[in-house]
């Protein structure tokens, strides 16, 4: 029975160095990650970024963040540019310009709508001249798959070009 105890004392004894290995192991990837970034332009910004913090957090935490922060900025001014490219290959450099500005006019396709607002909440009637459709970005759109705006106005299609913007 003791040999029992002993043993799962032994046992307890060499999980929790264990625990303690793995934590400075993790501490030393940090470190090595801090060190290897120490040369760089962003590790400047970030140390005096934390300078000019109360500086309650902790150094390497804030640099690690700081950079972990920049580097995802950095991904989605790639989106953009990205973005950027499409719409000058689909549309031309002039329409591109207008619908990255958020633009709406008479004329546009229903295709150039969604590149630039999203799916709308669609109404559809038909009458005996014209199938046409009424497009609404309200809050809560149920066909937002995104970053869909609330428009103080409507959007009317006939022909898959907009032929009408009204006022809500």
């Amino acid at each position: 029975m003791k040999k029992l105890i002993l043993f799962i004392v032994c046992l307890v004894m060499v999980e929790g160095v264990q625990a303690q290995l793995q934590q400075a192991d993790s501490l030393r990837k940090k470190q090595l990650a801090i060190e290897k970034n120490k040369d760089s332009v962003l590790y400047h910004q970030a140390e005096v970024a934390y300078e000019g913090t109360t500086k309650h957090e902790n150094r390497d935490e804030f640099i690690q963040l700081y950079i972990l922060h920049a580097s995802l900025g950095k991904r989605d001014e790639k989106a953009h540019i990205q973005r950027v490219r499409d719409l000058n290959r689909k549309y031309g450099d002039a329409i591109a310009k207008k619908l990255l500005a958020g633009k709406t006019w008479l004329g546009m396709t229903d295709k150039m709508v969604i590149d630039e607002f999203g799916w709308a909440d669609v109404k559809r009637s038909v009458t005996a001249k014209a199938i046409s459709e009424t497009w609404y970005y309200l809050p809560n759109n149920p066909h937002c798959t995104g970053n869909c705006p609330t428009l103080d106005y409507y959007l009317v299609f006939q022909k898959h070009r907009l032929i009408a913007i009204g006022d809500l």
